[in-house]
């Protein structure tokens, strides 16, 4: 098992917060006393909702995107200054329908708590006891327990706060079948693979899955969308993506018409700049890459 980490959520308008400040050192202290890797996430997207004037603390996609795939490394602690939201549609503009907690989307992946400004020393070490008692518990079952799904991409009307319980856990087999007859609330169906593809071994809080585990989602009767925390991808009738415990998707049938697409990605500020215009050819036209020739 890897070195557990303990992972500080806060906002930027925070950064100079003397109280914020102090709770952030003191929670690292006692982290780093107990051996545990500390890494910050510091969010500052603020958007406004779109039926009102009223703001929400919003997640920039790609942070989130990061913060959730570390939760699949190894066992981690998310401290939340304060309770930011994440988008579920990038296609669709900022609203608290189309949001949801940051803490109810990592709540089944780590252990999470929230930081108050009249935390206590004494409260901040009773968590951390919480959590190394968390880190000895097996709180997935492993690929059939509705835990390890991506419950920002497998659609459901519901929000599913009670599945660490058995009668939480009925009720959603109840509406969306049992791991062999999965089906999400668009229709689709969530099978597993024979094989797995091969990849990274996945950790969700207490199990690690099979090397490269995914789920074949197979598209609705009609077309449909499927959104994960950077895309929105689109599904014609008889095509079928794979998904990752981490929310990862990829196309399950890139050489056919029907395959499913990417119809909108979320700007990453990480990523390298594009090239800039290459110089012109004859006719105006970009000249070829090296090694490259045109088809006569």
């Amino acid at each position: 098992m890897k070195q557990p980490r303990v992972l500080l959520v806060w906002p930027r308008v925070q950064t100079s917060d003397p109280t914020a400040k102090r709770l952030k050192v003191e929670l690292q202290d006692l982290s780093f006393a107990r051996g545990y890797r500390v890494e910050n996430f510091v969010w500052s997207e603020t958007q406004s909702v779109a039926e009102s004037s009223r703001k929400i603390p919003l997640v920039e996609a790609w942070q989130a995107h990061s913060l959730y795939n570390m939760l699949h490394e190894g066992p981690c602690a998310v401290w939340l200054f304060g309770d930011p939201r994440v988008t579920r549609n990038v296609m669709s503009g900022p609203s608290t329908k189309n949001s949801m907690s940051l803490a109810h989307l990592l709540r089944y992946k780590a252990y999470v708590a929230s930081v108050s400004r009249t935390a206590s020393t004494a409260q901040f070490e009773a968590e951390m006891t919480s959590f190394e008692t968390w880190i000895r518990e097996i709180n997935c079952t492993g690929h059939r327990d509705p835990r390890a799904l991506p419950l920002n991409t497998f659609d459901s009307d519901f929000e599913w706060l009670d599945l660490d319980e058995e009668a939480g856990q009925e009720y959603f087999e109840h509406h969306h079948g049992t791991a062999t007859a999965r089906m999400d609330s668009r229709r689709r169906h969530w099978a597993v693979p024979s094989a797995a593809h091969g990849g990274q071994a996945m950790y969700i809080s207490g199990t690690t899955l099979p090397s490269g585990f995914h789920w074949d989602v197979q598209a609705a009767p009609s077309p449909s969308r499927l959104f994960n925390l950077t895309q929105t991808w689109s599904m014609p009738r008889d095509s079928y993506l794979n998904v990752g415990p981490n929310g990862h998707v990829r196309s399950g049938q890139s050489s056919s018409k029907n395959s499913a697409k990417i119809i909108c990605k979320a700007p990453n500020p990480n990523a390298p700049e594009e090239p800039k215009n290459r110089s012109k050819g004859r006719r105006g036209r970009a000249s070829l890459e090296p090694g490259r020739r045109r088809r006569r």
